[in-house]
Parts: structure tokens; sequence; C-alpha cells
């Protein structure tokens, strides 16, 4: 059983219902071991976070997917290790050689939720921040990239060695097909009153959502 929300702010109700990571030796994984979750060469990322800090000396993995070994790999970086401490989105194609490289400037502040979309339909990759489709800073690799649905694990501010990464993340998902703008409206609008298993009038991708995680 959990709190009702009447009274809350959306703040205070995406607080709530988080999970925070300190930083240091804590994350969350979707399952023990590597597995098939159902995505090939076309897939959508939905994932609320709040960092606890940017300014930092290193990068932080705020969600992931792969099986450590890089191959068909999906990163979303906080790069605090870096000038105007980017959001860097890495693919990785079926042989493990990183693709898709591109970033994003200047998006993060600490102690400040951002809900992060990003879709790839083989061809494209796209990100909105916060509802809004957002042209990439830079790409410092872009190769065509083509991705397999082998064994992977889904993790929630990764771990180990320099990635972990501090602060709170909300409801995730991903889904094995390309969200559109409805959809990532109706998200964004929402927050955590969604639940991505069901349909709304604008939001109809319920059943191609592969992996799911909210907290309450």
């Amino acid at each position: 059983m959990f709190p009702g929300t009447f009274g809350l702010t959306q703040g205070q109700e995406d607080t709530l219902y988080s999970l925070d990571f300190n930083g240091t030796d804590e994350d969350q994984f979707s399952n023990t071991g590597a597995g098939a979750i159902g995505i090939t060469n076309s897939w959508s990322i939905s994932v609320w976070f709040q960092p606890d800090a940017t300014d930092l000396t290193r990068f932080n993995r705020a969600f992931a997917i792969g099986p450590g070994s890089t191959a068909n790999d999906i990163h979303l970086d906080l790069r605090g290790d870096m000038a105007n401490d980017p959001l860097h989105v890495n693919l990785y194609d079926s042989g493990g050689t990183l693709q898709k490289n591109y970033t994003w400037d200047s998006i993060f502040s600490a102690g400040t939720w951002i809900h992060i979309v990003v879709t790839w339909n083989g061809t494209s990759l796209l990100v909105y921040l916060d509802g809004t489709l957002t042209a990439e800073t830079s790409k410092p690799t872009d190769n065509s990239c083509t991705q397999t649905n082998t064994d992977r694990i889904v993790t929630m501010m990764s771990g180990g060695g320099a990635s972990w990464c501090g602060g709170k993340c909300g409801h995730y998902g991903l889904w094995s097909v390309v969200l559109d703008q409805n959809d990532v409206d109706a998200i964004f609008a929402a927050k955590h009153g969604i639940w991505l298993t069901k349909a709304t009038s604008t939001y109809d991708k319920q059943a191609s959502l592969v992996r799911y995680y909210r907290s309450g």
C-alpha cells in the first residue's frame, strides 16, 4: 500500500515515488542476469531523473541497457567530467562497436527533475527533454548502427567503477517501438500519474511496453 497523492504538488509526488541513489554503491537492476528484453533495432526509452550534482569529476550513468560487453548497449550518461555537464547518449552495434555518440549540453540542474525520452528507429536517434524534441549539441560519433535482440540487463543509475550516479530516478519505460510526440506529451504531462501499461486518449503504445518500473 502506498500513500495517496491528494494535496501533493507534482514535485512532492515525484520525490515520494522515486528511488534515491547515493552515487557511491547503489543501483537497480531489472533482472539479476542478462536476458531477452524484446527490442531489436527500433525502440524508445522514457526516464525521469533528478541528479544530486552536475559539476562532478567523473561521468555518471543514469540509465543503461547492456550485457557489460557493449554489444547492443544503450547508455544515457551525465558527463560531469566534461564542460557543460552534457547528456551523452551512446549506441553500440551488435558487434560491440560504438556507432552513435550524441551530446546535449547544460540540460541538467542539481536537485531538478528532468524527463528524458530517447527514440531510435534504426536510422534516427531523437531525444525529447521535458516533452520537447531537442536537437543535439554535437555528434562526436555518427555512423550507421544496427542492433539485435541479444540478452541484456536494464539498469538504473548503473554502477561499478566510476559510473555510479547519485540522485533520484522515477519511473522508466522501455518500448519495442518508436514513441511519437503525442505519446511523449502524454507521459510528460501526466508525470507519475500515468500508468504506461494503460492506454489514454493520447498514449497508445502500451502493448509494445517491454520493461516498466514505477515506485508506488
